[in-house]
This record gives structure tokens, sequence and C-alpha cells, in this order.
């Protein structure tokens, strides 16, 4: 649950937030096992760690796919071929 936390926290840093991220969804699929077999307790919060692992890396995965859109869009095109697209 922690890294789950840690990642949404740092969604901004990718070198940091994504890797909380994977690692906080790996760990909390663990811990899920873990209870599902008896050998622990926690079922909430390891639920609640991969919730937080997946949006955290659902996130990201928007920013980084509308940074590469935009980067794309706005860089490689020319405002003649954009003035359709734009209301005046």
């Amino acid at each position: 649950m922690v890294l789950g936390i840690v990642s949404v926290v740092l969604l901004c840093v990718p070198y940091i937030g994504i890797p909380a991220a994977i690692v906080g969804l790996i760990l909390s699929n663990m811990a899920r096992k873990k209870v599902a077999a008896g050998q622990a307790a926690g079922k909430g919060m390891a639920t609640t760690g991969m919730i937080l692992s997946i949006i955290a890396l659902a996130i990201s995965g928007a920013v980084i796919f509308g940074g590469i859109f935009l980067t794309v869009l706005g860089g490689g095109a020319a405002p003649e071929m954009l003035e359709p697209y734009i209301d005046n």
C-alpha cells in the first residue's frame, strides 16, 4: 500500500513514480496471494495498494502518451496544416 501511495504522490517524477507503481503492483499481487493462502492478513491494504498502483500507472501512461502526441502534433505540423482544425 505504501508504494501505491508513493507512486500516486510522485506522479510528476517519472523516474520514481513509475518504478514505484510497478513494484507496488507486484508486491500487492504477492500480498493478495499470501492472504488468499491464509499466510497473512490485510487483504484490504493489499487491494488498496494494487488499486493505487494501477491508477498511478494509468495516469503516468496517459501523461506520457499525451506528451508524445502533443510533441508529434505540435512539433511536426506546420501552422497551415492545423488551420482546418482550429476554430477562429
